[in-house]
């Protein structure tokens, strides 16, 4: 089992390979469960094995169909203040035609945020059918 699991040919083969390999040319009765107490011992497999990774769904995202109708919007900061006072942006992004538009912003509350976004994004391209945004306080206020 030594010369079929150490050389850098066999690569330190996990059992499945190993039994696989050794049962062409050997056959015992307890062969399956010795070469799996023979991998599971391994010093070198034991800290090079990588944990099972948990199965998870694949994201389903809805796409969108038109131009202007689903947009993305979150706000980013603080950043350095400039002479105006503004420290923030909101930033909303249309999903189809991935147009961004960065908005300066003096605070980050409900209010200055849904000022901003009817007076730069309502106003420029008409209202959306499906609005997508981080999941703040400020989004989540029923002012918003």
């Amino acid at each position: 089992m030594t010369r079929g699991h150490y050389p850098p040919q066999a690569g330190h083969p996990g059992v499945n390979k190993m039994y696989r390999s050794m049962r062409r040319w050997f056959c015992w009765e307890s062969m399956l469960v010795d070469v799996y107490v023979f991998v599971a011992n391994c010093v070198h497999c034991a800290r090079n094995s990588v944990g099972k990774r948990r199965k998870t769904n694949n994201l389903m995202t809805f796409p969108p169909t038109e131009p202007l109708t689903d947009w993305c919007m979150d706000w980013l900061g603080p950043l350095p203040r400039t002479k105006t006072g503004n420290e923030h942006l909101l930033v909303i992004v249309d999903r189809f035609s991935k147009i961004a538009r960065a908005i300066p912003l003096q605070r980050i509350d409900a209010k200055a945020i849904a000022a901003a976004l009817f007076d730069h994004g309502v106003a420029a391209y008409g209202p959306p059918s499906t609005m997508l945004s981080g999941n703040g306080p400020q989004f989540r206020s029923t002012f918003f």
